[in-house]
């Protein structure tokens, strides 16, 4: 999941001396993301000593699933870079029983009938 190559030589010994450990970073935060975090350079490093490079990572490696923005103060001025998983919420209880009766509706007006066979 992480980047493949650095632009000096020193770099690029260093990832991959230490590639399996950033991709288990990697992992552990778009874990944290699925669990509906967001997630900035400040809080990762905070909490687990993460690199900012871990969540760059994750957002070119799955840009697909994994959004960004730049948060921003009240003058305009860019504070930092947000990242985080849309996830999907499961239905209410309310929306499942009314496309449950969606159904049953439908199938009524099949107008199925029954026919004696014998």
């Amino acid at each position: 999941m992480i980047h493949e190559a650095e632009n000096r030589e020193d770099l690029e010994l260093h990832l991959k001396q230490n590639g399996k450990k950033f991709n288990a970073q990697c992992v552990r935060l778009m874990e944290e993301m699925y669990k509906g975090r967001r997630l900035t350079s400040a809080i990762i490093f905070d909490e687990w000593r993460y690199d900012s490079r871990r969540l760059r990572d994750c957002r070119q490696h799955r840009p697909d699933i994994v959004k960004s923005r730049w948060e921003v103060d009240k003058d305009g001025k860019t504070k930092y870079m947000l990242y985080w998983i849309d996830v999907p919420l499961p239905p209410t209880k309310t929306k499942a029983i009314a496309e449950g009766q969606k159904i049953l509706d439908m199938m009524n007006k099949n107008n199925f009938t029954q026919q004696q066979l014998f």
